[in-house]
């Protein structure tokens, strides 16, 4: 809907978001179409009104935290507790 709305694809919507949101954002891919979409994100910037559709989006954790440093012995965290701040 916000891609449609923007003529862009929600890959670009989706960088440019975290680009508005002041996140670093890091595409990757192999294929030279999706490589030149992912530098176009830079002359144009989603309006506030899509912003907030964007917002209204639930959240959610997409990993336990069970990484390599995460280990009660080993691990610079003990537990995902101590890694996450309980926001998401």
């Amino acid at each position: 809907m916000v891609a449609e709305k923007l003529g862009k694809t929600p890959a670009q919507v989706a960088l440019r978001w975290g680009l508005q949101m002041g996140h670093s954002v890091l595409p990757k891919s192999t294929h030279e179409e999706r490589i030149k979409d992912n530098f176009d994100i830079f002359n144009w910037s989603i309006p506030e009104v899509l912003l907030a559709k964007l917002s209204e989006i639930e959240q959610a954790r997409l990993t336990t935290g069970n990484f390599s440093f995460v280990h009660e012995t080993f691990g610079p965290y003990r537990t995902v507790e101590e890694l996450w701040d309980g926001e998401i």
